[in-house]
């Protein structure tokens, strides 16, 4: 079974001595046995805003102390409430709290972690149109992901799935609890540019979600060739207007040979 390890502050009530302590501890939890929790799980769906779930536990054996999100200790407050039953309530919910909860109990002789899904379809949030990188810098792109479970998340460029098996220059690595979320390409070259996706999959819900940029790679000398275009105009105007000067010059002279004629 799995630990958690959580630094926190917290009012510890000492059921064997019925004492309140403050202090900045370090518990240590394992999972609490099946047959002494039942967890209760719920789902998120677009347009929801309220959520409830947890875990039913005896509670003449255990008091429900805290609830865990992404290593944080999740507080009593305007958009989460617990209560001693084991019940969570979520309030202006969204696919962000979507997620593995930890509803921490303690009994007289020993403390465990009763854990709780609240699932999200995957949603992989918008990019930015286009990047720009230059010859040999190193693309860094990072997948932002909502939902839970996400089960994989797979780069592609132009339609060609990315790893390091097809590309050595290319490193994948994790987000949080995001596979592969994030993208690093060494040292670009003019044939690493193109259109880059980012798809999440969700093995739970079997539903997926995709989004991709254009990524472009510039000339470190590109501004040059602006010059170079100004520069070359100049010199043609120069040609130009000393052509047409000869070519008015030798005008006037037939003119006025013209004349003595």
């Amino acid at each position: 079974m799995q630990n958690y390890f959580k630094m926190f502050n917290l009012n510890l009530f000492v059921l064997l001595t019925s004492t309140s302590i403050v202090s900045n501890i370090i518990v240590q939890s394992k999972e609490c046995p099946d047959s002494a929790v039942t967890p209760s799980n719920s789902t998120y769906y677009y347009g929801n805003k309220t959520a409830t779930f947890g875990c039913s536990f005896n509670t003449t054996v255990y008091k429900f102390v805290a609830v865990y999100f992404e290593d944080e200790d999740m507080e009593n407050g305007t958009d989460l409430d617990y209560f001693p039953n084991g019940t969570i309530a979520l309030t202006d919910t969204n696919r962000a709290d979507a997620g593995l909860y930890h509803l921490q109990l303690n009994s007289l002789s020993d403390s465990c972690n009763c854990s709780v899904s609240y699932y999200g379809d995957p949603l992989v949030l918008d990019f930015v149109k286009s990047v720009n990188y230059e010859v040999d810098e190193n693309l860094d792109i990072t997948c932002d992901v909502k939902g839970y479970p996400i089960d994989s998340v797979t780069w592609k460029k132009d339609g060609v799935i990315l790893d390091k098996s097809v590309a050595p220059r290319v490193v994948l690595k994790d987000v949080k609890d995001h596979p592969n979320a994030r993208l690093v390409i060494e040292g670009v070259k003019y044939s690493d540019e193109g259109e880059y996706s980012c798809t999440a999959h969700s093995l739970y819900s079997n539903t997926s979600s995709t989004k991709s940029l254009m990524v472009r790679i510039k000339n470190p000398i590109a501004w040059v060739w602006p010059l170079v275009g100004i520069l070359v105009e100049i010199i043609l105007l120069a040609a130009m207007i000393i052509i047409c000067t000869k070519i008015d010059k030798k005008r006037k002279l037939q003119s006025e040979q013209g004349k003595d004629n």
